[in-house]
């Protein structure tokens, strides 16, 4: 019989956590020659997985038990004290990825880890891992609800799967991400597309719907430019016109083609700050060179 329940995908990690397009990022990671600001303390310290292995399961092939083993053992996970266990769900969640692409809507991964050594700032763990993937689910219909502006094959053309192929949430999370960005270039900063699974347990098929929810549509209300030259200067207020609709994606899509003549360093996460009130954004572009040294990467 079908489930005629709708659940929503809280496994999907979907694009209400993106609210905004510019965010203040607080993760460490390099972009360009520079990194992002980490928020984190500064004597905080890492976990390094020496040994990971696999208890057999058919949704992981021996190749990509191999490439997640050592794409672990090449990260370290952040954590705040040598109680914090949250870095365990950071690897549970990076080891269902494949599976919940290879449509293993219900995969369940656990694992046993033991600490084999303690470093300053640095903790070494095994990891053993056991992962049920369930059942494999195909993508049935697609269908939107609430769709101004857009018709529905161009809604459907943010969606890559095609109905039969395997239900991949990666694929589901970049349907909302491009669907996303596709009512942002219109002014809507706040929309969200919120996806709907309605499952067939006896056919293993997920029709899927997107609730689209637009919320105001914005404009340019003040820019302010510093740091740049005069031709740069120039090049930003033709993209951000007082008054026009707002184009969030403009910002990113600006400094990318132009990032030969800007200075080393410049890219959104260092110079773009947006603040908003009602109906209006107000934009700031500011050159900063990174001030925080580079992250020391261990070897191992």
């Amino acid at each position: 019989m079908r489930g005629a329940t709708y659940i929503r995908c809280l496994a999907l990690g979907f694009l209400q956590t993106l609210s905004w397009a510019f965010p203040v990022y607080a993760q460490s990671g390099q972009v360009d020659d520079c990194y992002r600001v980490s928020r984190a303390d500064p004597q905080s310290a890492v976990v390094v997985v020496d040994s990971l292995e696999f208890q057999e399961d058919a949704g992981l092939a021996p190749d990509m038990r191999v490439r997640l083993a050592d794409e672990v053992k090449h990260r370290h996970f952040l954590i705040s004290s040598a109680t914090d266990r949250d870095w365990e769900n950071e690897l549970r969640d990076e080891i269902r990825g494949p599976l919940e692409e290879q449509g293993y809507w219900k995969a369940v991964v656990r694992f046993t880890s033991g600490l084999i050594r303690a470093e300053q700032h640095r903790f070494h763990y095994w990891v053993s891992v056991r992962t049920e993937s369930g059942p494999q689910y195909h993508l049935g219909a697609v269908r939107f609800e609430n769709t101004p502006m857009f018709s529905e094959g161009d809604l459907r053309a943010q969606v890559m799967m095609q109905q039969g192929d395997l239900f991949s949430v990666p694929q589901v999370r970049e349907a909302s991400r491009k669907l996303r960005r596709l009512y942002s270039k219109l002014g809507y900063i706040d929309f969200t597309a919120e996806p709907k699974a309605d499952i067939d347990e006896n056919t293993h098929r997920i029709d899927l719907t997107f609730r689209l929810e637009l919320g105001t549509q914005y404009r340019v209300g003040a820019l302010a430019i510093h740091g740049f030259d005069a031709a740069t200067e120039k090049l930003l207020e033709s993209k951000f016109e007082i008054g026009q609709v707002f184009d969030e994606t403009a910002g990113d899509e600006f400094l990318k083609r132009n990032r030969a003549s800007l200075r080393s360093g410049t890219h959104v996460e260092n110079g773009l700050t947006v603040g908003r009130d009602a109906q209006t954004v107000s934009i700031a572009f500011e050159h900063r060179v990174c001030a925080w040294p580079p992250i020391q990467r261990s070897a191992n």
